[in-house]
């Protein structure tokens, strides 16, 4: 029989929710970054190395987006109850213990939720 995520209990839709919202919180910083670094080489456009800022801002862009693709995909993988779901929120908690303070309380729920087997059942 093929329970549905809400069917389960909240946990998963909880788990799910702030896993999002973990993956969203790098992002609302990335037009800040983009457009803090444009700064220089839009103010001295013919200025040597006034690029670089832009290049550091788009490095430092794509890796905020890189490390939100995670949390994406492990509330996904919990609100739609993929099979892979699971995995990809004990993932999602490991990186997400260096999000204090809602990264870090979502990370110990998770734990909490697979010890008491939760999650899977």
């Amino acid at each position: 029989m093929n329970e549905s995520p809400a069917t389960k209990g909240p946990r998963r839709l909880i788990l799910a929710g702030g896993n999002i919202f973990c993956g969203l919180m790098p992002l609302v910083a990335v037009p800040f970054i983009l457009l803090g670094t444009s700064i220089p080489a839009i103010a001295v456009p013919h200025e040597e190395g006034s690029f670089i800022p832009l290049v550091i801002g788009l490095g430092l862009s794509a890796i905020l987006v890189l490390l939100a693709i995670p949390f994406f995909l492990a509330g996904w993988g919990l609100f739609k109850d993929r099979s892979w779901g699971t995995v990809a929120a004990i993932v999602a908690a490991v990186l997400n213990l260096m999000n204090v303070p809602f990264g870090t309380a979502i990370s110990i729920y998770t734990y909490w939720a697979l010890a008491k087997n939760k999650l899977t059942s």
